[in-house]
């Protein structure tokens, strides 16, 4: 799910993976942004249609921590857009 989610953005951003200077500065926006592992599952489950009480099952946390996670990622990095 997550190298979905790294399809996702390139997609998004309209980038070919051989852009390697844009991939780099999407990576090191992502890490400032502390959008960790989990919250980058988050974010691919919301792209396919799950709820926050469905994600927060899977991730094991409540719907309010999931809203908080998904809110502090970057609107440019929401794949739902």
């Amino acid at each position: 799910m997550v190298d979905d989610f790294y399809l996702g953005v390139i997609k998004l951003k309209l980038l070919y993976p051989d852009e390697q200077a844009e991939l780099r500065h999407h990576a090191h926006q992502l890490v400032r942004h502390r959008v960790s592992d989990i919250k980058k599952f988050m974010i691919r489950l919301q792209a396919n249609g799950y709820t926050q009480k469905e994600i927060g099952q899977r991730c094991g946390v409540s719907p309010q921590a999931v809203s908080k996670a998904l809110k502090s990622v970057p609107a440019a990095y929401r794949l739902d857009m």
